[in-house]
């Protein structure tokens, strides 16, 4: 199983979300963290499905050039 590191950044930013979220109806902020440690489970067990990212490639548009 693949090891996952949260910056501090983005775990700093998911209790602030969990946080407004369970404000808004008690619970929400609770299934907020239950589906993001769903995502990192199936990431750690398929950690080479999906794209991967390429900074320096531009998006394809379908019927425009970017350059």
């Amino acid at each position: 199983m693949k090891f996952i590191v949260i910056h501090t950044k983005a775990r700093i930013e998911l209790d602030s979300g969990i946080a407004y979220y369970e404000g808004k109806k008690v619970g929400l902020g609770l299934n907020l963290l239950s589906e993001v440690e769903t995502a990192i489970g199936k990431i750690q067990q398929n950690p080479n499905l999906g794209t991967s990212y390429n900074p320096y490639s531009a998006p394809q548009l379908a019927h425009k050039q970017l350059f």
